[in-house]
């Protein structure tokens, strides 16, 4: 598959900027002060040996970082926050377990629409040209995790299905968050609750097992 997905991705502007994301989500704090020189690292049990040897740490919006003294400037080095990148094929809900999500949703007078979702872990960086293709394509919101969650699903023979709850929109190329709207934490709530009613019910019911994928070395 060539990358990016939509060819012309980066042709077209960005609805929501990494300024827009970083001051929304340190609205009501302020930003931690980090030193210009900073160090991604991955491997855990490095992170957690630096993070305990650190003068400072912060908590960032997405990870932490923590701040090491060791010359004449101070050096930021932020991780633990996983390895790898999320990969996508075959990447679908389990049907039957995605239908008794769906009438439980249902049962509890919960408006529901099932459809695609498009997976995107760098969310400043949805295109005006790439929302309409969406759009024009039929797809009904915008998420982080599902496809992969999907594709790891599969591979190994497990039922999985995603419920989202619509917290921000971009429909019309305009951010609106309403990350902070109490009806947004109501639904989250509700949709959480029927989750575990439906998944509390016999295993034969709720969890449906799903045909193995054979795994490549």
């Amino acid at each position: 598959m060539a990358l990016p997905h939509f060819p012309t991705k980066y042709g077209s502007p960005a609805i929501i900027t990494a300024r827009q994301s970083i001051e929304h989500g340190h609205a009501a704090r302020p930003l931690p002060v980090c030193p210009p020189d900073l160090i991604l690292l991955f491997q855990k049990r490095l992170w957690r040996e630096v993070s305990a040897s650190a003068v400072e740490k912060a908590a960032g919006d997405r990870a932490p970082f923590v701040v090491l003294d060791r010359g004449q400037a101070p050096v930021a080095v932020a991780g633990g926050f996983g390895v790898g990148a999320p990969a996508a094929a075959e990447a679908r809900a389990d049907p039957t377990l995605l239908d008794s999500c769906q009438r439980a949703l249902a049962a509890a007078e919960i408006d529901a629409t099932i459809g695609s979702t498009w997976t995107t872990d760098a969310p400043f960086r949805e295109t005006e040209a790439e929302v309409r293709e969406m759009q024009a394509d039929g797809v009904l919101a915008v998420e982080m995790e599902l496809a992969a969650v999907y594709a790891v699903a599969q591979v190994r023979g497990v039922a999985a299905a995603g419920l989202c709850v619509v917290s921000d929109s971009l429909s019309d190329l305009t951010w609106r968050p309403h990350f902070r709207d109490p009806h947004v934490q109501e639904q989250l709530q509700a949709v959480f609750d029927v989750t575990v009613a439906t998944l509390a019910r016999s295993t034969a019911d709720a969890l449906p097992v799903t045909p193995h994928v054979r795994q490549t070395p």
